[in-house]
């Protein structure tokens, strides 16, 4: 069980807290949360501008990054978490296209009743979690597959109010970034298609993401590159040419640089990888 919320991570991410009797916790999310509250009781959470909503027993709520909130339960509880770095790209991409456009309510602090189907993936989730099981890209698949039943149970002023928390101009952007880099690789490039100013566009992903756009470049490519090398079974070579470097030795000089070791001894790693078959 992990107690401090500080420690929610960047990525795709199942957690638990735990809420002591009597005592209120603060929060800030560091990125978009859903809370699960699978629990035998309920518990409240107190925001900004008086706002304040008690999670029932089997509702789930969204929680957007840098809202200062507080949690309070008159009983012991675990709550499970889903950290979920690109929400409002899934809920543009899964769910938005498929809702009726009308005028509707705007709540920061909204809850759905989970259904059969939603249950039964956050017991699935939670079966996965406590076998070791949930690494790599099962997080985000388990996500979509939330997102795709959401959709399908919901009505859309429902799952409007649920999201909106997230749906900011600010998380709008963050979609746009997380959708676009995947075909482009320099920040000039990403600010165009972005129709914005450099210097604007980096005070606004500085903003958003708390990087620097060519820091979290670097990082994004880093971690392709490495997955590429772990999880393919092609000549190094091949790989070199896949991920975009114009020679091998291209590659190993930038895993040296920014890993801290040669392809070779990257792929050495999957012999430390644990066997799940």
């Amino acid at each position: 069980m992990n107690s401090n919320l500080t420690s929610l991570g960047v990525s795709y991410e199942v957690k638990t807290f735990l809420i002591e009797e009597g005592k209120s916790l603060p929060f800030t999310p560091p990125v978009p949360l859903i809370l699960f509250n699978t629990s035998p009781h309920a518990f409240s959470i107190f925001g900004g501008e008086n706002e304040s909503k008690k999670v029932k027993k089997g509702e789930i709520i969204i929680l957007s990054p840098g809202f200062p909130c507080s949690f309070l339960s008159e009983k012991k509880i675990d709550i499970m978490t889903l950290s979920i770095p690109d929400i409002s790209l899934l809920y543009y991409k899964y769910i938005s296209p498929f809702l009726i456009k009308k005028k509707r309510k705007k709540e920061l602090l909204f809850s759905l009743k989970m259904n059969t189907y939603i249950t039964s993936l956050i017991e699935q989730i939670h079966l996965y979690k406590e076998d070791n099981v949930l690494f790599a890209e099962l997080p985000k698949i388990k996500t979509i597959e939330l997102f795709i039943l959401l959709k399908h149970s919901y009505k859309a002023e429902n799952l409007f109010c649920f999201f909106y928390p997230v749906l900011t101009g600010e998380y709008q952007f963050i979609g746009q970034v997380l959708s676009l880099c995947q075909e482009i690789n320099t920040v000039d490039e990403l600010a165009n298609r972005m129709n914005l100013s450099l210097s604007s566009f980096n005070r606004k992903f500085q903003s958003s993401f708390n990087i620097s756009p060519y820091k979290w470049m670097i990082k994004k490519k880093t971690e392709k590159v490495y997955n590429a090398i772990i999880e393919s079974e092609s000549p190094l070579k091949q790989v070199a040419d896949e991920v975009g470097f114009s020679s091998l030795s291209q590659m190993i000089d930038y895993c040296k640089k920014h890993i801290g070791m040669t392809p070779g001894e990257i792929r050495k790693q999957r012999k430390s990888i644990p066997d799940m078959n």
